[in-house]
């Protein structure tokens, strides 16, 4: 018993000891995600989502078929959430078996796709955590500015190198592409909007959302076609990392997740909006309503019991 009591207190008393990322079934109503997800995903689900609902609509618009439309939905989905294993170690990215769905589309909508690198995300499982310069994973971007101090997980990077592909096609920014041809003052902002869903780390290493509801406006009064007007309203406020689960498991709740505000970042950041979803925490401490309370007696109780050892 004295030895578990002396764990406790190691644990409370050691600095820098940090909540672990966690995985977390994201709110989703366009795609069908009953499992785990990166809890940094699973915060700009909507961002995800709105962009997945039109290219449905465009699918069908196209003269796809709902079957197919549908199809190719679900090859969105999978790879807009990646999977995080049983044990909240791995993340799986998946395309599922996009050549095979790809094969029921029209000729120009299946030209289209594969122009833009739509099945160019390759099933791995790889690591939850573990950050690094995204340089030393030998990935060389073309439109992704990912300077040499910014710090991913080896999954971000997979989802990095998708947007790249897709960034890069002739179809968007490539050479000759309508955007970099018609609206080439907005080809910076749009690249940056699409390589930040992939998230990335603090120094820390905490994982999290470093792109914010007003770069994101930005974007958008630069090229109001880019994406739905709403959409902005599905990034945050300001920067925000350590996105762990309010359930102590560390992954049985859904995304209803607390998360602390970057410390220092180089983003143009706002106040955090009242009527947020999310509640903001320093470290692991949640600091919302009765919660916080019963968490604060019981921390208090520890550090008096930690005391008399």
């Amino acid at each position: 018993m004295v030895s578990v009591v002396l764990l406790i207190c190691t644990l409370l008393l050691v600095p820098n000891v940090r909540a672990i990322p966690s995985c977390v079934i994201p709110n989703t109503t366009v795609c069908n995600i009953d499992y785990r997800v990166p809890a940094s995903i699973a915060l700009i689900a909507a961002v995800f989502e709105s962009e997945i609902q039109s290219s449905f609509n465009s699918d069908i618009n196209q003269g796809n078929s709902l079957a197919c439309s549908q199809s190719l939905k679900d090859v969105r989905c999978a790879r807009s959430f990646p999977r995080c294993s049983d044990n909240f170690t791995t993340v799986t990215v998946t395309s599922l078996d996009c050549e095979q769905r790809l094969g029921c589309a029209t000729t120009d909508s299946r030209q289209r796709l594969n122009a833009e690198g739509f099945c160019s995300l390759k099933e791995k499982t790889v690591p939850l955590q573990g950050c690094k310069p995204a340089t030393q994973y030998g990935y060389a971007f073309n439109k992704c500015d990912i300077g040499s101090d910014v710090r991913v997980t080896e999954w971000m990077i997979e989802l990095l190198r998708y947007e790249d592909t897709y960034l890069s096609s002739t179809n968007v920014l490539g050479a000759g592409g309508f955007l970099s041809t018609n609206y080439p003052s907005c080809s910076s902002s749009y690249a940056q909007y699409h390589c930040s869903k992939a998230g990335q780390c603090d120094p820390k290493g905490a994982l999290g959302v470093n792109y914010t509801r007003s770069q994101c406006q930005q974007a958008l009064n630069c090229y109001p076609a880019m994406f739905s007007l709403n959409v902005c309203d599905a990034w945050p406020n300001t920067a925000i990392f350590d996105v762990i689960s309010e359930n102590s498991d560390n992954g049985t709740g859904n995304a209803t997740t607390t998360a602390s505000p970057s410390p220092s970042s180089s983003l143009a950041t706002a106040s955090p909006s009242p009527s947020s979803s999310l509640a903001m925490h320093s470290d692991s401490m949640i600091i919302s309503g009765e919660k916080s309370n019963t968490h604060s007696i019981g921390l208090i109780v520890l550090l008096l019991i930690c005391a008399l050892q």
